[in-house]
């Protein structure tokens, strides 16, 4: 290292390194690794998976559901990481889309007083406004100090994916509708 000074490593930054690493695998915490990936090229227009269509149903822009899939992708690759790693604890995954699929319930729940949903247009704006809940109010950490939003967005699209939850108050419908058109 000696040389040029441009090839030394000040101490202070090794230190600020060192300690943003430790921090990541305390007991509290996870790696966040895929903060900053951001894909080359994405194709949203013949995305088929179930979270992009329910978002579709809500008239979401293109950028909000590009969004949403690099999300999905990321909290997915986050996921699976850790558990390659092994810096999970047994069934952590799992209790954690159970805690996210709870706080989606209470807020489905709370639309109902909110909206009338004999009207197509509040159901609408009901799934925006429980979209917009679960997205960017109720982003629940997996452990108290990781603060990568990616992973719980991302899982809620996930738990999206799967129909055991969704967004505008009629989705399993209204998917089963868009399956059986795609299909005929």
């Amino acid at each position: 290292m000696s040389g040029d000074r441009e090839g030394r490593i000040c101490l202070s930054d090794l230190r600020a390194d060192i300690d943003e690493l430790r921090s990541q695998f305390l007991p509290s915490n996870l790696p966040a690794d895929y903060d900053d990936v951001m894909p080359e090229y994405m194709e949203l227009d013949n995305d088929d998976k179930s979270f992009v269509k329910q978002m579709k149903l809500l008239g979401v822009t293109d950028r909000m559901i590009r969004n949403a899939v690099l999300d999905y992708y990321k909290a997915y690759q986050q996921r699976s990481r850790w558990s390659r790693d092994g810096l999970l604890k047994p069934g952590e995954i799992k209790k954690y889309m159970a805690r996210l699929q709870d706080e989606w319930e209470q807020h489905s729940a709370m639309q109902e007083m909110e909206y009338d949903f004999s009207q197509e247009t509040e159901k609408t704006q009901a799934g925006i406004a429980l979209y917009k809940q679960c997205q960017y109010e109720s982003v629940i950490p997996i452990r108290p100090a990781f603060n990568a939003n990616y992973v719980s967005r991302g899982s809620y699209h996930d738990l999206a994916d799967n129909k055991e939850i969704g967004w505008h108050p009629d989705y399993m419908e209204l998917l089963q509708e868009t399956e059986q058109s795609e299909s005929a």
